[in-house]
């Protein structure tokens, strides 16, 4: 590492040091996670918590590396995937790391039921500050509320901490007059996780903030409340949301760090993800009884999960009702309903508006245009593009292949996977330290334990197979000689790749030639050379069964040697999840069969199923 920057001082214009250098930055983030992994190692040692010092030095050691992850992680972010918004990608997943700790800290605590309910409890109450005030009063102007009602909603909605009022208000705003278009702040049609949280991570598009621009703000500028709370962010949320629930649990339970992580960090996570599932579960899936034109649907999860706020396609279509539902708490849940309702019963809200007089009108013009409506609702089916019509618009570069650029697509894979290894081992060692000292709570409790770590575990299989997939892609495209275009490179690789994954490699790209038919002039070399691949694509595939046999040999040493448990946990699971998306792959084609390459296939070729032809070259991305 220290070379390759000599080297970078030394020949600062050089290409290949400069490709290189994502990879080293990288490996300089995967070895915080190590380090991180042996600090904690260091944690659960006997003789290193025994002894005062040596625990301050791997506590100060565990801060030390803690903030270089991510710093390195930002540095890493900001200079090399440019879409991305690296300060708040690092935020984000800091705070979902930390919330892991919150909820490990919960399931050790002796009272961890009440503090449970106390989670459920702060995030509904804070959850009003967006629903019944960010939103129905302040983005919607759907009632009034004084001013002593506007303080308590500005409180509830910095706990919360979501963005200023302000902020939220607008991007809201936008979002109703340019739904599911290229200027929604969180266009649903961009696909679930853009539409849930990608729009955080990544940049606005140029179209979203010139309209958020364009949208009328001067009302909420007007208004004290929103003015202070909008220049004492974000601070005043910070305050709220982490600090305060440390001096309540300081106070009743002797302990703020509880209070910082479980009802501050845990439950924001916790509350914040309810809240984007208005965004994408809400706007996905769901009955569209008003107005089935529109993404918008309602969905009675996301009504329980944010206090009434899943009876989406009302909302849509009627935005200015204070209720945001049609019916009542008896038929739809609305705790935001009932909290505005009390608060008009004291006197401290006016001017609640409803929209159920517009709907009947509604109601009967749509009945009087049923007869017509199937004939307005038609569409133009636009002209399905050509094979030919897709290989015009992809650039020549982008077809042919490089060793050196495909030779970086492999090590950024095999990259990714060490860098899911690094922080599995973090969170593996981190879960060792709280088992130690939940074992001594009770087998309950250990049992709450034991579940958390088979959570952790399948997300990891989940995470590491699918990204251990690319490694198979890559694997194919050696199969096709499209890695490289060096044959002996590509095949190589491919039957180390695939044997790896016990799956049997193929020669996709080379037919197997008559060697009778080779004419004088072709040298002996030529011949064996295609003697020797002609193994691959025997009907019983001599290589290929060599490759597996080799790759069961390893893993049953391995397992031996170190066990059959953590085989299984590291490399099992993962494996599993990698055959499972080759079966999903399957499917697919056979859903599709009749689309792209594979429909040239004779049917029932079973080597259809594996192929990717019907996709842009992964190996050949440009750069």
């Amino acid at each position: 590492m220290y070379l390759y920057y000599a080297l970078s001082v030394l020949f600062a214009r050089n290409k290949i040091l400069y490709k290189l250098r994502p990879y080293i930055t990288g490996a300089q983030l995967s070895q915080m996670f190590v380090g991180l992994a042996i600090t904690i190692a260091a944690l659960l040692n006997p003789a290193v918590t025994g002894d005062l010092s040596h625990y301050n030095n791997a506590m100060g050691a565990l801060l030390m590396y803690f903030s270089y992850t991510i710093l390195f992680a930002h540095f890493y972010l900001k200079n090399y995937v440019p879409s991305v918004r690296s300060g708040m990608t690092v935020f984000l997943s800091t705070m979902h790391f930390l919330a892991l700790v919150g909820l490990m800290m919960m399931l050790a605590h002796p009272s961890r039921v009440r503090l449970l309910i106390e989670v459920i409890l702060i995030w509904n109450i804070s959850g009003l500050g967006i629903t019944a005030g960010a939103h129905r009063l302040w983005a919607h102007r759907s009632y009034k509320a004084n001013l002593p009602a506007r303080i308590v909603l500005m409180v509830l909605n910095s706990i919360a901490n979501q963005g200023s009022i302000y902020h939220w208000a607008r991007d809201h705003r936008t979002h109703h007059k340019h739904s599911e278009t290229e200027k929604d702040p969180h266009n649903a049609k961009r696909g679930f996780w853009y539409s849930h949280m990608g729009w955080l991570i990544l940049k606005k598009p140029d179209a979203v903030k010139q309209a958020g621009r364009e949208i009328d703000c001067s009302d909420l500028l007007q208004d004290p409340v929103v003015v202070f709370q909008k220049n004492a962010d974000p601070w005043l949320a910070f305050f709220f949301c982490y600090i305060v629930p440390g001096y309540y649990t300081m106070a009743v339970y002797g302990s703020f760090w509880l209070g910082f992580f479980v009802l501050g960090i845990f439950r924001w996570i916790v509350e914040l993800h309810a809240t984007w599932c208005v965004n994408s579960v809400a706007h996905l899936w769901g009955e569209r009884p008003y107005d089935d034109q529109i993404n918008p649907a309602e969905s009675a999860l996301v009504a329980w999960l944010t206090t009434g706020e899943g009876w989406h396609n009302w909302h849509h279509v009627y935005p200015f009702d204070y209720a945001a539902s049609e019916l009542g708490m008896a038929c739809q849940w609305n705790t935001a309903k009932i909290f505005i309702d009390s608060m008009a019963a004291i006197g401290w809200v006016t001017d609640r508006k409803r929209a159920t007089k517009f709907w009947e009108q509604r109601k009967s013009k749509l009945a009087v245009n049923a007869e017509t409506s199937a004939e307005t609702q038609q569409q133009t089916l636009e002209k399905i593009p050509s094979e030919q019509d897709l290989q015009s618009v992809i650039p020549p570069h982008c077809q042919r292949t490089s060793l050196l650029l495909s030779s970086f697509t492999f090590v950024r894979d095999v990259v990714a996977i060490g860098a899911v290894v690094s922080v599995m081992a973090v969170l593996h060692l981190s879960l060792g330290v709280f088992s130690s000292i939940i074992l001594q709570e009770g087998p309950q409790t250990s049992q709450w334990m034991a579940a958390v770590k088979v959570a952790v575990w399948i997300i990891y299989a989940l995470v590491q197979g699918t990204a251990a997939l690319g490694l198979w892609v890559i694997g194919y495209e050696c199969g096709n000689v499209r890695f490289s275009g060096y044959e002996v490179v590509d095949h190589t690789l491919g039957w180390l790749v695939h044997s790896a994954f016990l799956i049997p490699y193929r020669n996709h790209a080379v037919a197997v030639p008559d060697t009778a038919k080779l004419k004088p002039r072709d040298s002996l070399l030529t011949a064996l050379k295609w003697d020797a691949f002609g193994f691959l694509n025997l009907p019983k595939g001599l290589l290929s069964f060599v490759g597996m046999l080799l790759s069961l040999t390893v893993n049953y040493y391995i397992g031996t040697r170190l066990g059959w448990t953590p085989l299984l946990l590291w490399h099992g699971g993962p494996l599993l999840v990698v055959h499972l998306w080759l079966c999903v792959y399957a499917r697919l084609l056979r859903a599709y069969s009749g689309k792209g390459a594979s429909s040239k296939k004779e049917e029932g070729d079973e080597s259809e199923f594996y192929t990717w032809e019907w996709l842009p070259h992964p190996t050949q991305r440009p750069t």
